[in-house]
């Protein structure tokens, strides 16, 4: 076992860059203005609008400098140049590129994943004569501003030398001391090795989990509480054939008597309707029973009316069900929805040094709950007449009525994918941090978690001979502010792998729930090109992984159908108030947490732990039972400080050829760390950057600000003129009028409208005062506007100061910035990244052998003849057998993934280190 004290829960760890031409050097090049003497250069990666929003802040720091500078100047006004590449591959490849052409821009962007290799090549500065004033270029404001961002993102960016010159290395924790003007890393050594600062973040930013509010007003929780599968309706739903839409099922009541049924008798009552409710026993339920054990029998609703037609046609989700319970179904206890009220924590419980809401507990699934909760409502939203918006009268219609397409759609759960780099770190991470598992050593050397393995499978091996149990010690933070030691597995053959993996892909196998692999085309081809992130934001999907800087591509939808809510990511089935569910080894598992108090400091445990958070029912099946509203809310306390999100950053860096610049171009020595400090860690900048809505505030102070922008004491604060669902500032409900206004200076906008921003508000009120939006647009032509040309609306809202963050979606993202509710993303420091490929079952073989991308096709099997083709041992993966359990493919694959790291990690140059947390999605 090791041991390693992390800061607070964020991991992360000194590695040694791959060092690509030897020490420091000296570059000749004058940076990439192309010899342009009155303009310095930068070169980002970022949509078109972010673009414009980060010109404007370069255009700032310059007229400063062209202001102060004025004499030596002598007339000349100079200026900055935003170049941007859409694509985040191609940025990358791009970056590296030019600099070993030695024509990179004067400021680059860049993520920790590169700057530590950047510093080693000598191509980017160390910042820190320049933040404490020993260098001319920043404000004497720099050194300040620095250390009031959030620590662990300056972190990311801090690495110190090691064996003279010769490499560089991240550092652990960079803290400022004042004494000696530098930084310095105190897990690195006693006394602290001084760091230097080789970037600066713009952001410190979270992938977790969001929703679609409009799937979960009011008026629908009451329909899902309280409608029965069996309940009489003559409804079509949709088939896609060339991407388009044709009438597929005709879904009525008859055959759904068991397909959500209860699986405890007693009397409930609903928390939405206030009705008292009498369940029995085996019985036909409502789809969705709030804290009462239901059972599921899912099937390809899709594409069969009844879960006998599918069993009979041979559909994968029906044969599962078949071959796994004996036809009997699962059962899962809902414990409610994501935006129902906050659950109150007691002054026990609270961390009250924590700058966010530290009084409140949001709903938090298990994973099999976050399941079960994707099939009900999607089986509702896309085989019920629900919706009515298009029209009044729809009767026959499944499906969400999409009003910027004129037609109905079918609705999905949602995605959860492991293909490719970012699938790995978006989506799959963050669970795997949710149940004390990461990929990866600390040390990032280990994928395999055990040693001592034989070379080859035998025929009789069981796959959980092969199961590895190391782990590594970490210390997190508890949700009172203390911390705690958690014993974290890691490797993709460890005990809490499997189980994470495996649930994660039950979402496609078991509930149906993504939206890439529904059944509802007969192909891939059919379907169209649609990804999940397009289904989510075009409105016809539940839940999708969700980045603090997706926030400007979500405004592009009108909220009539997209009207995005953040949620905390699942956690361990452990937790579960009851569960009966196939898990990662396609066995049958029954889960109850143990009742009780939540525990605080070391006594949380860890997850296998008798006393701790995570222990279950001396006898598991006393759980199944009622759960009253009391005993939902115990549970989910200790669900509050289990969840995790993934953490990153990207910032800038400075050429280190802009040292070399004379002449007419010997301002841009200056110029660049004003303008890099303009671009980071000015606190004007970062207000004006977070109402783009492409990140947080980076500033702590400035975080809850944001979060309290309404509350006492805030009144003056850097958010006083935001507007959010909630309200302006002083709490007037303005948000819909605001939307509004929005909405025509889109359409403007779109119309080329040569009005400047000044001249369309001039007549516009709210409550009958003048409209209030940033002057900083005033003379900004609407013709000009950018970003999704279709819409522009994300522009608009930005010049209205618009932020579209509930106060539960601002206190989630703190968390996750304060670090009760994140690690950094595993991912970043190795240098290449093939060793994530044998995790991807979609491209190590061709047809795939996971069930969860094949709901689409019947196999015409019977549940024995099914149960006949699924490996359980590992040596029946490499023969015959057509389906792999996820154990199984685990354990194939990750001695390939951990001969991948090993080669790779010397190997890589940094055009092949692409960083998963910059996209797919603009940033």
């Amino acid at each position: 076992m090791k041991k390693r004290k992390l800061l607070r829960n964020v991991s992360l760890v000194a590695l040694s860059a791959v060092l690509v031409g030897g020490t420091a050097m000296a570059f000749t090049a004058c940076g990439g203005g192309g010899g342009n003497p009155d303009v310095l250069t930068i070169y980002i990666f970022c949509n078109d609008s972010d673009q414009a929003v980060n010109q404007s802040i370069a255009d700032r720091a310059m007229e400063e400098f062209n202001r102060t500078h004025a004499d030596e100047l002598n007339g000349r006004t100079v200026r900055a140049e935003v170049e941007n590449q859409v694509d985040q591959i191609e940025y990358f490849k791009q970056l590296s590129s030019r600099f070993s052409n030695n024509n990179a821009s004067d400021i680059v962007y860049v993520s920790p994943k590169y700057v530590t290799t950047y510093a080693s090549q000598g191509k980017v500065l160390d910042l820190t004569p320049y933040l404490t004033g020993k260098q001319a270029g920043m404000t004497a404001a720099a050194v300040q501003n620095s250390s009031e961002i959030w620590p662990d993102a300056l972190t990311l960016y801090a690495a110190y030398l090691e064996d003279g010159a010769l490499s560089y290395t991240n550092a652990a924790e960079a803290v400022y001391d004042g004494t000696s003007q530098t930084w310095k890393d105190y897990q690195a050594s006693e006394n602290g090795t001084t760091v230097g600062i080789y970037g600066l973040p713009k952001d410190y930013s979270s992938f977790s989990m969001g929703y679609n509010r409009n799937f979960f007003t009011d008026a629908l929780k009451e329909t899902y509480t309280t409608t029965l599968a069996t309940t009489g309706r003559n409804v079509t739903s949709w088939k896609y054939v060339s991407a388009k839409a044709q009438a597929a099922v005709q879904h009525t009541g008859s055959g759904m008597s068991d397909a959500v049924r209860y699986a405890v008798s007693g009397t409930y009552t609903n928390p939405y309707t206030g009705e008292k409710m009498e369940a029995k026993a085996g019985d036909p339920a409502p789809l969705i029973n709030v804290g009462v054990p239901t059972t599921y029998k899912p099937f390809n609703f899709y594409k069969y009316p009844k879960f006998a037609d599918a069993l009979k046609a041979g559909d994968p989700v029906a044969l599962g069900v078949q071959a796994y319970t004996n036809g009997k179904g699962y059962t899962v206890t809902i414990p409610g929805f994501p935006n129902d009220n906050p659950m109150k924590v007691a002054d026990t419980y609270q961390d009250k040094d924590a700058p966010y809401d530290t009084e409140n507990a949001y709903i938090t699934y298990t994973y099999a709950e976050y399941g079960a909760l994707s099939w009900a409502i999607s089986y509702y939203l896309t085989t019920f007449a629900w919706d009515k918006t298009g029209d009044p009268n729809n009767s026959t219609n499944g499906g969400k009525y999409l009003s910027g397409q004129q037609s109905y759609q079918n609705v999905y759960g949602g995605e959860q994918y492991e293909s490719s780099e970012f699938g790995i770190n978006g989506y799959l991470l963050p669970w795997l941090v949710s149940n004390d598992v990461t990929l990866i050593s600390s040390d990032y050397t280990r994928v395999w978690n055990t040693t001592d393995e034989p070379e080859t499978f035998g025929e009789n091996d069981t796959v959980k001979q092969y199961v590895g149990k190391d782990t590594e010690t970490v210390e997190k933070l508890n949700l009172d502010g203390t911390t705690r030691n958690a014993e974290v597995q890691y490797g993709m053959d460890s005990e809490n792998f499997i189980e994470t993996y495996g649930a994660f892909q039950e979402i496609g196998s078991t509930w149906n729930a993504n939206c890439g692999t529904a059944g509802d085309a007969a192909s891939g081809a059919d379907r169209g090109n649609n990804t999940g992130w397009t289904y989510f934001t075009m409105g016809a999907s539940l839940f999708y992984g969700a980045g603090t800087w997706d926030a400007s591509t979500r405004n592009e939808t009108n909220t009539d159908n997209f009207w995005f809510g953040q949620m905390p990511v699942p956690v361990s089935e452990k937790l579960a108030l009851y569960s009966e569910v196939r898990n990662g080894y396609y066995e049958s598992q029954t889960y109850s947490n143990a009742p009780g108090a939540k525990k605080t400091g070391s006594a949380v445990g860890d997850a296998s732990s008798v006393t701790g958070d995570y222990a279950q029912r001396e006898k598991v099946s006393d759980g199944l039972t009622i759960y009253d509203a009391s005993a939902i809310a115990e549970n989910q306390l200790k669900r509050q400080d289990k969840w995790g999100a993934r953490m990153d950053s990207v910032g800038y860096a400075v050429n280190s050829a802009v040292l070399n610049y004379e002449g007419d171009q010997a301002w841009k020595k200056e110029a660049a760390f004003l303008v890099l400090e303009y671009l980071t860690i000015n606190p004007e900048s970062q207000v004006s950057l977070t109402y783009a809505g492409s990140q947080m505030p980076n500033f702590v102070n400035q975080c809850e600000e944001f979060l309290k922008y309404q509350d006492a004491g805030f009144e003056n604060g850097a958010f006083k003129d935001m507007i959010t669902p909630d309200g302006d500032a002083a709490g007037n409900d303005v948000w819909d009028a605001y939307y509004t206004i929005a909405e025509q200076m889109a359409t403007a906008a779109r119309g080329d409208s040569s009005q400047t921003v000044a001249q369309f508000m001039a007549d516009k009120t709210v409550n009958g005062q003048p409209a209030k939006y940033n002057e900083d647009y005033a003379t900004t032509v609407l013709s000009t506007f950018s970003g999704d040309q279709t819409s522009l609306l994300s522009f608009s809202m930005r010049v209205l100061n618009m932020v579209n963050f509930s106060r539960q979606d601002r206190d989630l993202n703190m968390r996750m910035e304060y670090g009760l509710n994140s690690a950094t993303d595993q991912l970043m420091y190795t240098q290449d990244t093939a060793w994530m490929g044998e995790l991807v079952e979609t491209s190590i073989m061709s047809p795939t052998p996971f069930l969860a991308y094949y709901n689409k096709d019947a196999l015409g099997q019977t549940a024995a003849e099914f149960l006949g083709t699924v490996a359980t041992k590992p040596a029946q993966g490499t023969t015959q057998y057509r389906w792999w359990t996820p154990a199984v493919s685990l354990i194939i694959n990750v001695r390939e993934a951990q001969t991948d790291l090993n080669n790779g990690n010397l190997t890589a140059t940094p055009d092949k280190m692409v960083h998963a947390g910059d996209g797919p999605i603009d940033r």
